[in-house]
């Protein structure tokens, strides 16, 4: 490659103080002799190459006259005999390979196959066809081979067989002109996996993003699965179409909220799923887009539950951002359950503290009837006690409609070891076993024992 692009510079160069062929000079010098004789051999080398192939008869006729009109100006240019000439040339001949000889003529436009194949075209096919003979591969299983193998230059040499194989076979050399260039990027292999997947799959970026560039596409959630995401990203530029769910699904939540921005459809399902998946501020967006969104009627209490579950996994933002939507009673009525209830059995202490700030309750029954204090003991959560006990009023005068402070300090102390809904009534634990609100138990009584005997 490095003597054909040389070959090509000195080209260039004699060309620009003289034409190589018919123009009136004086003299001539020694290097742009040599580039004559250069070219001429390499015209040589590829005719004979045309010679052993089949159906490139008229072609081989029809250079043989380019040939011998361009060898009367080159000798009117050398002033040399014909019979001298040819033995310059054919010295040359003999130490010029096929390869080398197409570069220079495609890089001089001697040979210009249609004037749409480059020289740097022509060697990265050739090097991927040299790719395939050393290991013994069909161009397609060749090609697959290449994107694991992640060398970008060998992947554009399929590229350039795969969108312009009928120019590349008119000046291949004639031990590589016997593969099948009619090929497809589009192929699959026996996984059902195109040249772009496979690209993914391996991590090669790079190689991902040029054929992406050719015009290959795969299921986003594949495309999701690059490391960064910047692949799904190019995709969903060039008009890709998906559905948000799938980008929820992934783990770049930036496609998400661009998504949201560019004006896709939201949905009650699309807010669920974000929340279960845990994308806060996909949720954030999702209802500043549409602020009706939590109000739209939900498909089922467990639904309406999970909402209530998962909307106080977030941040104090977040939660402030919901109720402001749909008010805790309206949360609860669809769920079934409350905030509070939620927050204890899944160990989220910041939320349950949040809903004391805002003046909760923890010894009003729920729907169920369930004393949240009571589940604070029910569910072990002993980090749940001190900031309860904080928020409770005096116990003199308790008028509450739940279980009063005086009682519930009397059955705590009167059964440490058992503990079941707000009548605290049920069974010991396994023998042996340390109860698993064995911790809360300890410290409730101490609490309660000093305060409320």
């Amino acid at each position: 490659m490095k003597q054909t692009m040389m070959m090509a510079w000195l080209l260039m160069t004699c060309a620009a103080g003289t034409a190589l062929f018919g123009a009136e000079t004086e003299t001539v010098d020694d290097t742009c002799k040599d580039v004559i004789i250069a070219e001429l051999a390499a015209l040589m080398v590829h005719n004979e190459s045309l010679a052993t192939k089949a159906n490139e008869a008229s072609l081989h006729a029809g250079l043989n006259d380019v040939i011998e009109q361009k060898k009367k100006e080159a000798a009117e240019k050398l002033g040399l005999e014909a019979e001298a000439l040819q033995e310059e040339i054919t010295a040359r001949v003999a130490t010029m390979d096929p390869t080398t000889a197409t570069g220079i003529l495609l890089e001089t436009g001697v040979v210009r196959v249609g004037g749409a194949l480059s020289q740097t075209e022509y060697e990265l096919a050739v090097k991927a066809l040299e790719y395939c003979k050393q290991q013994v591969l069909r161009i397609v299983p060749a090609a697959f081979a290449a994107v694991l193998g992640g060398d970008l230059d060998l992947v554009r040499g399929f590229v350039v067989l795969a969108r312009k194989g009928k120019l590349v076979r008119q000046v291949l050399p004639a031990e590589l002109a016997t593969y099948n260039l009619d090929f497809s990027l589009e192929a699959a292999n026996r996984g059902g996996e195109n040249l772009l997947a496979v690209a993914i799959r391996a991590n090669h970026e790079a190689i991902a993003s040029l054929l992406i560039e050719e015009g290959l596409r795969v299921e986003m959630d594949i495309a999701l699965g690059s490391e960064n995401g910047n692949l799904a990203q190019i995709l969903l530029e060039r008009g890709q179409q998906t559905e948000l769910a799938v980008l929820l699904r992934s783990k770049h939540e930036s496609l998400a909220l661009a998504f949201i921005e560019r004006g896709c459809e939201l949905t009650t399902k699309d807010l669920f799923l974000a929340l279960s998946e845990r994308k806060l501020e996909v949720v954030d967006a999702m209802l500043t887009a549409r602020p009706e969104l939590i109000m739209e009627p939900l498909e089922t209490r467990l639904f309406g539950h999970e909402l209530v579950r998962l909307a106080i996994q977030g941040t104090d933002k977040f939660l402030e951002k919901v109720v402001k939507q749909m008010p805790i009673g309206t949360v609860e009525n669809f769920s079934g359950d409350t905030l509070a209830s939620a927050a204890i059995k899944s160990g989220w202490i910041w939320a349950y503290q949040w809903l004391l700030e805002h003046e909760f309750d923890p010894m009003t029954p729920n729907s169920s009837g369930d004393v949240p204090l009571v589940t604070v003991i029910k569910w072990g959560r002993a980090e749940f006690l001190g900031p309860t006990l904080l928020a409770m009023p005096q116990a003199n005068g308790e008028a509450r409609p739940g279980i009063s402070y005086e009682e519930f300090a009397r059955l705590v102390q009167a059964n440490p070891n058992w503990c079941e809904n707000r009548t605290l009534v049920g069974t010991k634990a396994e023998e042996g076993k340390e109860p698993p609100f064995h911790t809360a138990y300890k410290k409730i009584v101490n609490v309660l024992s000093r305060n409320w005997r």
